[in-house]
């Protein structure tokens, strides 16, 4: 993903990291010689597959930094064909995440309406790369769309049954935590409170899968497995730390206005 690399680019104009992220802007033909889906779905009709997250944001990601860089519509309008598709789909970005895929066109093709897991979508920079995206192209339907999938994304099973007369079951719609910068911007789309405070309880009051648990306390290491004294937390990943930073970071920034009262002296106390 070039847009990982950009800030650091900007700020040194390190050249060899500026032609790494010119090699990547075609990065999506290799799907056609290694499919990310390979090991689920059999050659078919397709000329390969892609994820709507994390192959094609991650793809998006290189378009936009081209665009950005050299002004190169060509690569625009490849990421537009994407989000054209997406809104043609039948539950539009809720739709997938596995698509059938040509990369001369960029064209996503539809297979299903709910064929794959969802939180590798967002929890690879597929949430920053789209909300990006919503800041330049400034297309409402496209962040209507977003704001549609962070709403949908914690209703309950029942609820999404509902809502897509069956189509989608409420499968793999795993790990609420990794979804709560989609919930913080459709909160603060649809200026919807309750929705920004379940976003903030994922972050702050859950115990599942990938949480932070308040308040942080370091404990020492065993000396001998180091070679010197350290502190860490050991129940916390790297995953854990990066993501829930990450979206806490975003959070601050759309909702940090709904943090609940109660939820502001658990943050402080860690």
């Amino acid at each position: 993903m070039a847009g990982l690399h950009r800030m650091y680019y900007y700020l040194t104009a390190d050249e060899r990291v500026g032609d790494i992220m010119d090699e990547v802007k075609d990065a999506d033909y290799a799907t056609e010689h290694l499919d990310p889906m390979r090991s689920y779905y059999p050659k078919d009709e397709f000329v390969t597959h892609t994820r709507s997250g994390p192959d094609w944001s991650a793809f998006c990601s290189n378009w936009l930094t081209r665009w950005e860089r050299y002004e190169d519509t060509f690569y625009r309008d490849k990421m537009l064909a994407g989000v054209d598709g997406l809104k043609k789909m039948p539950f539009r970005s809720l739709t997938g995440p596995v698509f059938g895929y040509d990369p001369k066109t960029g064209v996503l093709e539809h297979m299903g309406d709910e064929n794959w897991g969802h939180h590798l979508m967002i929890c690879m920079g597929g949430a920053q790369v789209w909300l990006e995206m919503a800041q330049l192209l400034k297309d409402p339907e496209w962040e209507e769309m977003l704001a549609e999938y962070g709403e949908f994304y914690n209703l309950p099973k029942e609820e999404k049954i509902r809502r897509t007369s069956g189509a989608i079951q409420g499968k793999d719609w795993n790990i609420p935590m990794l979804s709560t910068t989609m919930m913080a911007f459709a909160a603060f789309k649809r200026d919807d409170r309750r929705l920004a405070e379940e976003a903030w309880s994922y972050l702050l009051r859950e115990t599942n899968h990938w949480q932070i648990r308040m308040p942080l306390e370091a404990r020492p290491v065993e000396r001998s497995e180091y070679i010197r004294e350290i502190r860490e937390i050991p129940w916390m990943s790297t995953n854990t730390a990066a993501q829930w930073c990450l979206n806490t970071m975003i959070c601050l920034e759309w909702i940090g206005g709904w943090l609940p009262e109660s939820l502001r002296t658990e943050v402080t106390a860690g």
